[in-house]
């Protein structure tokens, strides 16, 4: 098989990544707010009734689906149904669960987790369609919205599956569903399914039924212009730039290849005005398979390279697949047979996640529970209109059984009047039980709000342990051996950590940072979420990589978020961070802090005595006062230290260094500190980390741990 035809094989499943926009961008439409993430996350805080923080945190989800922010798509929609559980078979619960679940399982579409995803879509199908049957009348525009929605999400999942016949079926129930209501946004959706449809059967057909193939192309191009054709009638850029890509495919796919970078190329241009970063990565690949196919391998290998940088980063499985496969070609064709064997494989490793039998067999059984679930409501909903019958007439019977015994309790009280000599011993008993009963609630409402406050911190601590990562997800994101010693003082911690990876222009870049907020405990974990978040908007989203100037950003953040309100403004709050940004590829470390210093330890081996510097910090925390004032006008310094071959660096708080140990009446302090890291540097990071922390167990002893502790070290 010649390099063209293989290349134009992986190019045909680009269109598969497209139909998920399609689907993500026409949530979007339907459900869309004016605000933007970071207002609606303001309105969150403030909000004090579920049915408004529901409405919010699945607006955010959304927002974020639509970023290729897959992980806060996730986050969001579990938040807002652990809300819904308690309102769940109530009217707006429901139908905000649907909401929730179908968010999730695009987004798991979108990562290529097509299990999950239909087990998540199924869910919110059946939730529809047990409306359907109670037939309530207020929300009947909202599930006949959502309906052809699901029904062409599922659809999507047995089309990337190479089901055809189910996804036809699922695509065309949406249509029927979506003419019926008029609701435009959908039709033109499904136009748009339908035609990658006849793309795919045409990419998978026979080389030999040439014209069988043409007659599936051409069918189509036809739906393809259809749904761009509508899609600039209804003023949707996003459905522009979807169909315009899904041009570009049909025309590559008939060897049109100057059309087809035409088309791909716009298509490229849009998704990148609207920041669309899944767009941006599918028509990269696009145009990498282009060139390949024409013999540019200069240019093809560029915009591959682009494209699988980005679908990693997004977590684009399918599209990192294909242009693994495409690349592999295009060194094959260059003669670097070594390149091509190593990225042949990663395709073929990640084409075995995506398409497998066991997959199609979990997704089969899934759809025959779904069948099942579905009679079984419509026979539960016949047996509760008996039920209600048979209610009714038992209410009636206990109506004259209750009639009775109160006449009978009335003559049985009337007696009791008689008995005049016991009612002074009654009267007495009966304010001794009151005050005991008293005493009794009051007890019990102390423990209940003792409760309420543990639950609470326990929630907190929930949420704040979902934005710490673990060693194996930090190992994923850093390629050097490291270690972090992590011991908040209460069930919630002031300290925090965060890691992450970018790629500035094709160069990785490796971001760490060390946090120590205001106090411990509930207070500093608000500090503590907030700085994560801001990081992750800062560095994830806005890719600024200059450490002095995330600290700034961080500042200003912080500042801002806190200008209004109980006179923030007038206190010492804020945060201390180090944080240092590694350029392997320039072999740099850049280091700017608020406070917090960076240790660096320059040693090979054992034997060699351990070099320790400290560079110190710039003499200001984030969000506290700066010379007496609150200006949000600060410059942090950064630093650059060259990366030597055994060398390692330090980022920590304050906790360990200040532990104390009332018995010896002393602190660790900051000599010994630094001491026990000299001294165990040659170790391993499992070993120094091990070290650290028998160090602190023995001399904390029995005695309380009086700050959250946070020491974090990377060994090159």
């Amino acid at each position: 098989m010649d390099n063209a035809v293989r290349s134009s094989y992986v190019f045909f499943f680009f269109p598969l990544l497209i139909i998920l926009c399609i689907f993500f961008q026409s949530i979007s439409r339907l459900h869309a707010q004016a605000n933007k993430i970071d207002s609606v996350l303001l309105l969150l805080k403030k909000e004090k009734t579920d049915t408004a923080k529901i409405t919010h945190l699945n607006f955010i989800s959304r927002q974020y689906l639509n970023r290729g922010a897959y992980d806060s798509v996730l986050y969001y929609a579990n938040l807002a149904l652990e809300l819904i559980e308690p309102i769940l078979g109530k009217e707006h619960g429901d139908i905000e669960a649907s909401s929730a679940y179908n968010s999730m399982g695009v987004a798991y579409i979108r990562r290529g987790e097509y299990v999950k995803a239909l087990d998540y879509l199924l869910k919110a199908l059946s939730i529809i369609e047990q409306l359907e049957q109670k037939a309530i009348p207020s929300l009947k525009l909202k599930y006949t919205e959502l309906k052809p929605l699901l029904l062409g999400n599922i659809g999507v999942i047995y089309n990337s599956q190479r089901v055809y016949d189910k996804a036809l079926d699922y695509y065309l129930r949406a249509l029927k569903m979506a003419e019926e209501v008029g609701d435009k946004d959908v039709i033109v959706m499904q136009l748009a399914n339908l035609g990658s449809l006849y793309n795919f059967q045409a990419s998978a057909a026979s080389p030999d039924s040439l014209e069988y193939r043409d007659r599936l192309n051409k069918k189509a191009l036809e739906y393809y212009f259809r749904a761009l054709k509508m899609n600039e009638d209804l003023g949707i850029p996003d459905g522009i730039t979807i169909n315009t890509g899904n041009i570009g495919t049909i025309y590559y796919s008939q060897g049109a290849y100057d059309n087809a970078l035409l088309y791909t190329s716009r298509a490229l241009k849009m998704a990148e005005a609207s920041g669309d970063k899944n767009g941006i990565a599918m028509y990269l690949g696009n145009i990498g398979s282009i060139y390949s196919t024409i013999g540019k391998f200069i240019p093809a290998e560029e915009y591959l390279l682009k494209a699988i940088a980005l679908s990693d980063s997004i977590g684009a499985k399918q599209t990192v697949r294909d242009c693994e496969e495409t690349l592999s070609q295009v060194y094959d064709s260059t003669g670097r047979c070594k390149l091509a064997l190593v990225h042949y494989k990663r395709s073929v490793l990640l084409k075995e996640s995506l398409f497998n039998e066991e997959n199609q067999q979990q997704m089969d059984r899934k759809e025959m529970t779904y069948e099942f679930e579905k009679k079984e409501f419509a026979g539960k909903a016949e047996q509760d209109k008996k039920d209600a019958v048979a209610a009714e007439e038992s209410r009636r019977q206990k109506v004259v059984i209750w009639s009775v015994t109160g006449g009978l309790l009335l003559a049985f009280l009337f007696g009791m009047f008689l008995w005049r000599s016991l009612r002074i011993t009654r009267r007495q008993k009966h304010v001794i039980e009151t005050k005991s009963l008293e005493t009794e609630a009051q007890k019990k409402m102390l423990e209940n709000k003792n409760m309420n406050i543990t639950d609470s911190i326990m929630y907190a601590k929930k949420i704040q342990e979902s934005f710490i990562l673990g060693e194996k997800e930090i190992g994923k994101i850093l390629p050097y051996e490291s270690f972090v010693f992590y011991r908040p003082k209460d069930i919630v911690s002031g300290d925090f950590y965060w890691f992450s990876s970018v790629i500035d222009n094709g160069n990785p870049l490796y971001v760490v940072a060390a946090a120590d907020c205001t106090g411990h405990g509930v207070p500093g974990a608000f500090l503590s979420m907030m700085g994560n978040m801001l990081l992750n908007k800062i560095v994830n989203e806005k890719h600024i990589t200059d450490p002095a100037a995330i600290l700034k950003e961080i500042h200003s953040g912080i500042l801002t978020s806190f200008r209004s309100g109980s006179g923030f403004n007038d206190s010492q709050d804020g945060m201390d961070m180090a944080l240092c940004v590694i350029d392997s590829a320039n072999k740099i470390i850049r280091y700017a802090g608020a406070k917090n210093p960076v240790c660096i330890v320059r040693q090979s081996t054992a034997s060699q005595k351990p070099q320790l510097e400290i560079i110190k910090a710039d003499a200001f925390s984030l969000g506290g006062k700066i010379r007496g004032s609150m200006s949000s006008e600060v410059a942090f310094t950064n630093h650059e230290i060259p990366v030597v071959k055994g060398m390692s660096f330090y980022l920590f708080s304050d906790g360990y260094k200040d532990q104390f140990n009332p018995k010896q009446k002393l602190r660790i302090g900051s000599r010994q500190f630094m001491k026990i890291i000299a001294e165990s540097a040659h170790l391993t990071m499992v070993s120094q980390k091990n070290a650290l922390a028998e160090t602190f167990d023995a001399w904390k002893g029995d005695y309380e741990q009086i700050d959250d502790v946070l020491v974090i070290g990377v060994k090159f």
